[in-house]
């Protein structure tokens, strides 16, 4: 499958805070400890099962057995608790939020295939924050996350490896054939990187994509006009104005009221968008 990217991602580490393109490619090359199916419901990934304590104290994952990283070494707890050590150390480096985590007072590894969560206070929501990609710690510790290698030579259990990675031209990755989930139907992903959206555009009609995301509103028209290709829509993020609120013009709420009760949202979406868009009522995508 070749697929058009109008940007290519920053680094491939599921621990630093990545943006959306790179979190498309490290959920390709990387597994949580749990993961979310398509109707928003938690099933197991690297953990087989998980259970609560009575107090809701302590959370106890036990973990697929037989796991390997890509490079052939043993996926174990160790690497699960270097992980989640590595998000939650405040002297650490930029990673994903550490906040997500603040109610984990410690991690256990009584075995290699039990990981336990000890809880300064019951946290409901964490198990729902556990599909953060587990990394290598064989490959990872004493690395510096920012400058590490690994962030374009990423190691990881997931369905496809990363084969290459040419900058600013293309991605490509190669199916698992030893993934437990069971081998892709896919053998090869390429992401070919097109900035230009008219590009990304002429290259599906012409047959050297097979399907790019296409953003601007006048390439929309012109797919939807075309009798063999199949236009889906999808709400993928919002699109806001942020006021800085340490600027004196925008510290009285009155002000910033006024700002957007003065925005006409339904012609912005018709004429801007193209009518792909739907007016937000807040943060919250209605898909969610």
């Amino acid at each position: 499958m070749i697929y058009g990217l109008g940007t290519q991602p920053v680094r491939l580490n599921p621990i630093t805070q990545p943006d959306i393109v790179s979190r498309w490619a490290i959920e390709l090359v990387f597994d949580g400890l749990v993961d979310v199916d398509d109707h928003l419901e938690l099933v197991p990934a690297l953990a087989t099962s998980w259970e609560t304590s009575p107090d809701g104290l302590s959370l106890t994952f036990h973990l697929r057995r037989g796991v390997q990283w890509h490079d052939g070494q043993p996926f174990t707890s160790a690497d699960v608790k270097f992980t989640y050590d590595t998000i939650r150390d405040p002297k650490g480096a930029p990673t994903v939020a550490k906040s997500d985590y603040a109610s984990i007072a410690d991690i256990e590894t009584p075995d290699e295939g039990t990981v336990i969560f000890r809880l300064a206070q019951a946290d409901a929501s964490l198990p729902s924050k556990l599909t953060t990609g587990i990394a290598p710690r064989h490959l990872l510790e004493g690395q510096d996350l920012a400058t590490t290698s690994f962030n374009r030579q990423p190691v990881g259990t997931g369905p496809f490896r990363l084969a290459s990675w040419q900058s600013d031209q293309r991605l490509t990755f190669l199916a698992n054939r030893d993934y437990f989930g069971g081998r892709p139907r896919l053998e090869r992903i390429v992401w070919e990187i097109v900035p230009d959206s008219s590009s990304l555009s002429l290259q599906l009609l012409s047959g050297e994509l097979d399907g790019p995301g296409i953003t601007a509103p006048q390439d929309l028209r012109r797919l939807r006009a075309e009798p063999d290709l199949a236009v889906y829509p999808v709400l993928g993020g919002n699109v806001q104005i942020s006021l800085q609120l340490e600027n004196p013009l925008f510290r009285d709420r009155q002000v910033r009221q006024a700002l957007a009760y003065a925005l006409d949202k339904k012609a912005m979406v018709e004429k801007l968008m193209g009518d792909a868009g739907t007016i937000a009522t807040s943060d919250i995508l209605p898909v969610s």
